[in-house]
């Protein structure tokens, strides 16, 4: 099983020893914008690396930079010399493609996109840009990684296997102002989504700018079935501002994900979930309700049917299904204030105002009646199931 890591710190070497990687990849705070635990590495330090087991050392490279930030990168990492104990750059920007090869002709280029790039159209357009390996977003389809893979055997690929997920990113530093801290280390703080409770966003402040973590982790450990047509594609671990436990547990999972009893995988990702206080999540996929299922997985081995889109006092009702539900079906919802109500959906209309025969999914339909109890962003469940 091939594998590819940050390391944040020379301290956490003992820890990787024991496996063997296609990338070990590590910050340096003039370039990398999001690093938890900023470290300074040295020649000296980066020398320790060789001690461990991988094919590539990769510096990463994963900001959106102005020319002048460019020009301060190049000129530090070329009077450091720590260029030359790299093989390569990761990126998130298309664009430093030609800025690596022009600037370190001989460095491999990996990219990670983290957005964007979901279809193979993107995705062909910039393997032929002759980038080394590609890291898939973590929503493109499992049909597309196939065919790319297969199509362009010169090319490493890479999923995103186990860690955070970052959902938005901007220059503005929107925190830094709020908080008496020292500006040489990055701001760190969760916080609860107000309207939905339950859900724990992670913040982070850094020079670079501002970012935020979904409320839960991205975990592909219970997929192996699936990670089985993936066999020669490696697998990103991201345990970065993670525990030791949580580096050390992501990487005993998916080095030994098909040898691993299915009991002992779950025992394991319960482990993860404990050490980052999230929940352990595949991403935001319309198969399995990732984008509703928001409360905390009291109902977790029950799907929701559907959700209230609006649900205003004294006007109608929105919602929509995910499923075809017999219109004589008996539905509860379950509130964001984990209230419940029974939902009456016999007087069910689509939105021309004529009554519903047939539930389609992911139409919107109308309750022209509104009904007590029933909340905006409302999951449906089949009464009894």
């Amino acid at each position: 099983m091939k594998l590819s890591t940050y390391i944040e710190h020379p301290d956490q070497i003992n820890q990787l020893k024991k496996y063997k990687f296609d990338s070990i990849i590590f910050d340096l705070p003039i370039c990398s914008i999001r690093s938890f635990k900023p470290f300074n590495w040295t020649v000296e330090s980066v020398e320790q690396l060789k001690g461990l087991n991988f094919n590539q050392l990769i510096l990463n490279l994963d900001g959106i930079y102005s020319d002048s930030e460019l020009a301060i990168i190049k000129n530090e990492l070329k009077s450091s010399k720590i260029t030359d104990y790299i093989d390569g750059f990761r990126i998130q920007d298309p664009g430093l493609i030609s800025w690596v090869k022009t600037n370190f002709k001989s460095k491999s280029i990996e990219l990670n996109p983290e957005t964007g790039m979901q279809n193979s159209v993107g995705i062909e357009a910039i393997i032929k840009k002759n980038i080394n390996k590609f890291t898939f977003n973590h929503e493109t389809e499992a049909a597309v990684i196939k065919g790319i893979a297969a199509k362009y055997k010169d090319v490493q690929f890479e999923i995103y296997a186990q860690g955070p997920i970052l959902i938005q990113y901007s220059r503005r530093r929107f925190l830094a102002n709020l908080y008496d801290h020292n500006d040489s280390t990055p701001l760190i703080f969760e916080s609860e989504d107000p309207e939905l409770k339950g859900r724990h966003f992670t913040f982070l402040d850094t020079k670079f700018g501002h970012f935020m973590f979904a409320h839960f982790h991205r975990c592909l450990a219970e997929y192996k079935s699936k990670l089985l047509n993936f066999t020669n594609i490696s697998y990103l671990i991201d345990a970065r501002g993670q525990s030791h436990n949580y580096l050390t547990t992501s990487l005993h999972i998916y080095t030994h994900i098909f040898k691993l009893e299915e009991a002992k995988i779950l025992e394991l990702i319960n482990t993860l979930k404990d050490e980052s206080q999230k929940p352990q999540k595949p991403g935001f996929y319309l198969s399995n309700n990732t984008d509703y299922d928001w409360r905390d997985e009291q109902r977790s081995n029950i799907n929701p049917v559907g959700r209230i889109l609006s649900s205003q006092k004294n006007d109608s009702i929105l919602l929509e299904f995910f499923i075809d539900i017999p219109t004589d079906s008996l539905i509860e919802c379950t509130n964001p204030d984990q209230t419940t109500g029974l939902l009456n959906i016999k007087q069910l209309m689509d939105k021309e105002f004529e009554e519903v025969k047939i539930i389609k999914p992911f139409t919107i339909y109308i309750l022209k009646d509104w009904q007590k109890g029933i909340q905006t962003k409302g999951l449906l469940y089949l009464k009894d199931s």
